[in-house]
């Protein structure tokens, strides 16, 4: 029996020093039947002559044009000009591990599943810092099949890159990227699930994730699109909210994308929004995240931050108290002031309970 055909999908916008390496990874993966559907979004730079070579020297590297429309406009006509069995996607500074299509397809045909979801290694330009990007919440262990409705670490998953997917299940269930808005893998991640496929988890790492220091980022300037985090996130809540009564681990998924929203709009303020903290951008982003902390209960609030980092924490307190962040030495010292706190209290209880302990010992070594 023929390999099935898989289609690789490239949205390109301005990639150009890191598209040859992306390109080479997928054709010498080590699977023939593959089709590479490079969307050239309007790039300003070499990478159209770069698409144009690879064309050439592979016949399974197909470009295609389009003007700046944006990643999801790319990636949804690459999933309309698909023909293969299965589709992946991949970033064009980003990189496949050696062997990832032809692992992935005999897993999915082995099983005969519709979506495998794998590990993502990320990596920092021009260091030799790597880490695997996901955890335990993600993965249970080495691997799995379910059905992602019975499975409550699933809504875990919001990138696409994140997986490989049976081509026929997007197009029946008409799932496409929301246009015109950032973040546009966690709508579409969880409309994915929602209709319930066959899944394999693999905790296995075939993503190279390449990130950036803020001198060489392809994207560091931040604008008002930062804020269509919260659309993501109120677009999400609305599919599952709607879906209720189908999810026998509805409160499980609700529990992942509220606290989604909360970790990684605080990691997003700390990263790009910092040294910036008072400006128009950070002041509405602020705003924003007050409005969802503040909707949360207060113990639920504290129980979906209760995994993140001591900062994470105080930050995100500090943003449902509503105190006036002025700048960021205000945010600073009030995180400050926090973490002293509680060190102050985890070394009074170690404290008392040192004493407590010694003065037992006393009191029985009186009475021996």
């Amino acid at each position: 029996m023929p390999d099935p055909l898989v289609s690789i999908v490239v949205p390109v916008y301005n990639s150009a020093n890191y598209l040859p390496e992306c390109l080479n990874t997928i054709i010498s993966n080590g699977y023939k039947e593959i089709e590479v559907i490079c969307i050239n979004d309007g790039s300003s730079d070499k990478s159209p002559e770069i698409l144009e070579y690879f064309s050439k020297r592979d016949s399974r590297v197909k470009t295609y044009h389009q003007k700046n429309s944006g990643l999801s406009v790319a990636r949804n006509n690459g999933l309309t000009l698909a023909n293969g069995k299965y589709i992946l996607f991949i970033d064009s500074d980003d990189t496949l591990e050696i062997g990832t299509i032809k692992k992935c397809v005999k897993l999915l045909e082995a099983q005969k599943a519709q979506v495998l979801l794998f590990n993502v290694k990320a990596f920092i330009e021009g260091t030799d810092i790597n880490w695997i990007c996901l955890g335990g919440e993600h993965f249970k262990r080495k691997y799995s099949i379910t059905y992602s409705k019975n499975n409550f670490v699933i809504p875990n998953f919001t990138n696409c890159t994140e997986g490989m997917f049976q081509t026929q299940l997007l197009r029946n269930n008409n799932l496409n990227f929301p246009v015109g808005q950032l973040y546009e893998d966690w709508s579409f991640m969880v409309s994915l699930f929602l209709t319930n496929p066959k899944t394999i988890l693999y905790d296995h790492c075939f993503y190279n994730y390449r990130r950036y220091t803020a001198s060489n980022n392809l994207t560091n300037v931040v604008t008002n699109k930062c804020l269509d985090l919260f659309v993501a996130y109120k677009a999400s809540r609305k599919k599952l909210m709607t879906d209720k009564n189908t999810i026998p681990y509805y409160t499980d998924w609700m529990f992942v994308n509220d606290r989604k929203i909360l970790l990684d709009g605080a990691s997003f303020l700390r990263s790009k929004l910092f040294n910036e903290i008072s400006s128009e951008v950070a002041t509405s982003f602020i705003a924003k995240l007050r409005e969802i902390s503040q909707e949360f209960p207060e113990t639920y609030f504290f129980s979906l931050i209760s995994t993140g980092s001591p900062t994470t924490q105080q930050d995100l307190r500090l943003i449902r108290s509503g105190k006036k962040i002025k700048n960021k030495y205000t945010f600073q010292l009030y995180t400050r002031k926090f973490l002293f706190l509680q060190s102050s209290k985890a070394t009074y209880r170690i404290l008392k309970k040192n004493l407590s302990d010694f003065f037992h010992l006393f009191y029985y070594y009186l009475r021996s």
